[in-house]
């Protein structure tokens, strides 16, 4: 999956599940996108913290930030 792809994706399954819990149309782009980048800090956090640090995908991660700021 490429960076931009996952970014879609992250930002896609928070404006779902907003819309299951708070019952309205969307949530809003800016709202999702903010979820998402936590979640992908969180997942650079535990890749720097783990034994098996890649730098390659610490890379990856970070192009995922810079799609999810584009979309």
């Amino acid at each position: 999956m490429t960076p931009k792809e996952k970014a879609n994706e992250l930002t896609q399954r928070f404006e779902l599940i907003d819309r299951e819990h708070r019952y309205q149309d969307e949530l809003n782009l800016f709202e999702a996108k903010q979820c998402a980048l936590i979640c992908v800090d969180e997942m650079i956090k535990n890749i720097i913290w783990s034994s098996d640090f890649n730098g390659s995908k610490r890379k990856q991660l970070e192009e995922v930030k810079q799609e999810i700021n584009k979309l």
